[in-house]
């Protein structure tokens, strides 16, 4: 017994002089640790962007006082949508739900995953308002004593308001008034069951969930958000089946698509990184882009007038890829006349210097821009051909698939260097046949445009892939060439700081995803190809420039006429496309 009542002891004592250690680290931690309201308001919070030369071109503050909504003039569906989703508990613990923590802690156990978070409304709150990037117990342990602080301080419902107030809704918006503006044109007031549940789901990561990008994620996301309104019974089953039923958003009416196109591009950007690096989009961020201000300036004067005139007439080219390509790409962005899209990269560094569009970053069909990517430089690195191989140009049938040239003409047998540069289809198919979809997959992969296999036949020569490909994603392949070969995808940002913390440094991690995409030889091939095109091709408008050029333009369309127009070109230092 007494060899027992000593183990007592001795565990008693050790869990004491625990909890003592405890309580003093908290107290050392945490004793300079205040709540700031002015914080709780993001009132001294801003994003500014810097161009590459780091010179301050943009700043948005985050605490502007029109972004406050008040709490008693939102519906109660809306705040049930967060707090079903969010915090199911709020009205109950004290800040710290000890029983959602158990819960989350049993349910992410049995799934393997840590897919239920715990943290509550007040938590969030505080962490969004006033803590750093570091994911330490040093931050828990300030976490804890802010919310502790701040559920004595503020009701319940001032904690709901300041919260709905405070988070970021993704596309540049923070709190449920901008984001309501933003998305459906409405004051939060007006939002229905549907959409309240729309903003509620973006919560847990606005850039996978947004309407805009990720439309079917995001009708998932919201059915979750009404499921869980449902179990709480805030929420009948008509009413949950009426609110499924609402159509998304499909574009805002707030965005600025010309001007400040640069920038909303940024945000998306930045929207992504924070993502997958969990940063927390409060205090002052300094967004370091590659903006070249003066390029963007240029193009800016160049193309605006362009995108306000609806008239523009697409002439077609000797390229045009037929109706059948167009159909064997399933773009879902809707295409207006006057769309808009042009985009400078810097070869040396992968980064965007310029941007312009009038309708984002959507997907369209490559077209004839897609045929050395996908068909030439792939079969120049795999030996089946050489800029002076011949190809017999002539109708063909391909078990039923048979392409078209453009206006039916056929010129016989005809080197692939002039292939190219007439962007003759039946050789474009010919060759693609040879070298097989799987190497040409293969190589696209590589250049960071991705291709379902199920989805990819030989209409993919002239542009027919599934769901298309951005112009800054087809630029940044084709900047590869003037790279040696090796690609790097794009980007717009190459550095982010939070307050006196570099948190991203997207010139190190870009480096990490550098690829060889072809050899050094392939890529001077082409490249000589298509000064070829430049001089004597469908790209020869740019012959009369004074410096050595590679280009090629690409046309997709019907008997009405084209549908998208590319002219892209590039040289050691710069590669720029337009699509029309």
């Amino acid at each position: 017994m007494k060899t027992g009542r000593k183990i007592l002891l001795c565990v008693l004592i050790a869990l004491c002089a625990a909890f003592l250690a405890c309580g003093a680290a908290f107290s050392i931690v945490t004793k300079d640790v205040r709540l700031d309201e002015s914080k709780l308001s993001l009132s001294n919070d801003e994003i500014i962007l810097y161009d590459k030369d780091d010179d301050a071109v943009k700043t948005l503050s985050l605490g502007d006082k029109k972004r406050a909504f008040p709490l008693a003039e939102i519906p109660d569906h809306v705040k049930n949508a967060f707090i079903d989703t969010e915090d199911r508990r709020f009205y109950k613990h004290g800040g710290i739900d000890l029983k959602g923590m158990a819960r989350a802690t049993k349910n992410n156990l049995i799934a393997r995953s840590f897919k239920e978070g715990a943290s509550t409304i007040s938590q969030q709150l505080v962490k969004n308002t006033h803590l750093t990037q570091e994911k330490t117990i040093r931050r828990k342990l300030k976490e804890l004593k802010l919310t502790l602080a701040l559920e004595k301080r503020y009701a319940k419902d001032e904690i709901l308001e300041k919260y709905l107030d405070s988070i970021y809704f993704g596309h540049n918006c923070f709190g449920i008034k901008s984001a309501a503006e933003f998305y459906f044109s409405k004051t939060p007031d007006e939002l229905t069951l549907g959409e309240g549940a729309c903003l509620a789901g973006l919560v847990k990561s606005p850039n996978n969930y947004s309407p805009f990008k990720n439309p079917e994620k995001c009708k998932a996301r919201r059915n979750v958000v009404l499921s869980a309104m449902f179990r709480a019974r805030h929420i009948d089953e008509n009413e949950k089946e009426a609110a499924q039923n609402e159509p998304l958003p499909l574009q805002s009416t707030k965005q600025s698509n010309t001007d400040g196109s640069y920038f909303v591009a940024v945000y998306d950007e930045l929207e992504k990184i924070a993502d997958e690096y969990s940063l927390l989009l409060n205090g002052k961020i300094k967004i370091y882009t590659y903006l070249d201000s003066d390029l963007q300036n240029t193009l800016y004067s160049l193309l605006s007038d362009i995108a306000k005139t609806s008239a523009l007439k697409k002439t077609s080219a000797g390229n045009n890829a037929p109706a059948d390509a167009q159909k064997a790409t399933n773009a879902t962005n809707a295409k207006e006349k006057s769309d808009t899209t042009a985009a400078v990269i810097n070869n040396d560094s992968c980064g965007v210097s310029a941007y312009f569009s009038t309708c984002g970053e959507i997907r369209r069909s490559p077209a004839s821009l897609i045929k050395p990517l996908c068909v030439y430089a792939p079969a120049f690195e795999e030996g089946l051909l050489s800029p002076a191989t011949p190809v017999l140009d002539e109708p063909t049938d391909f078990g039923g698939y048979a392409p078209k040239n453009y206006g039916n003409k056929y010129y016989g047998y005809v080197s692939a260097r002039e292939a190219i540069a007439k962007s003759l289809n039946v050789p474009a198919v010919k060759t693609l046949n040879a070298l097989t979809l799987e190497k040409s997959r293969f190589y696209l992969e590589k250049l960071g445009l991705t291709a379902n296999e199920s989805d990819f036949s030989l209409a993919a020569a002239l542009g027919g892939v599934k769901n298309g490909y951005t112009l800054t994603q087809l630029t940044a392949a084709y900047s590869s060439f003037a790279r040696g070969g090796i690609y790097c995808p794009a980007a717009f940002i190459r550095k982010i700081a939070i307050g006196n913390d570099v948190v991203y440094s997207g010139e190190q991690e870009r480096k990490k995803a550098e690829t060889e995409a072809f050899s050094e030889s392939t890529a001077a091939l082409i490249t000589d190809v298509l000064q070829t095109c430049a001089k004597d091709g469908t790209a020869k408008k740019l012959r009369s420039l004074p410096f050595e050029i590679a280009a090629k333009t690409g046309t997709n369309g019907d008997e009405n006429g084209n549908i998208d127009a590319y002219a892209l070109g590039y040289t050691a230092t710069n590669t720029a496309a337009i699509w029309l």
